[in-house]
C-alpha cells in the first residue's frame, strides 16, 4: 500500500499518514507500506519521529528513492 503526499502541506500530511500506518499496519495482508514525501528531510524526519517511532514501527529509506519511506508493518517482523 502507498500513499503519496506530494502537493500537500507538511500540517495536512502528519495526520493522514498517521491514520494511514496506523489502520494498514494491523492488516494480515501486508508486510510493507510506502510513504511517498518527495525528497523533503524535513517532512520525513517529522514523519519518523512523530508518527513511527512514538508506535514503534520499523522502517527505513531505500538508497535507491530518498523520497520516500518503506514501513514495516507487523506481519513482517
Amino acid at each position: 500500500m502507498k500513499i503519496d503526499l506530494h502537493g500537500l502541506k507538511h500540517h495536512q500530511s502528519i495526520p493522514l499518514v498517521e491514520e494511514f500506518v496506523l489502520m494498514n499496519s494491523v492488516r494480515e495482508d501486508i508486510t510493507e507500506l510506502t510513504i511517498v514525501t518527495g525528497k523533503s528531510s524535513e517532512l520525513q524526519r517529522k514523519i519518523t519521529k512523530q508518527i513511527l517511532n512514538k508506535y514503534g514501527f520499523q522502517w527505513y529509506i531505500p538508497t535507491w528513492n530518498w523520497g520516500q519511506i518503506i514501513v514495516i508493518t507487523k506481519g513482517k517482523l
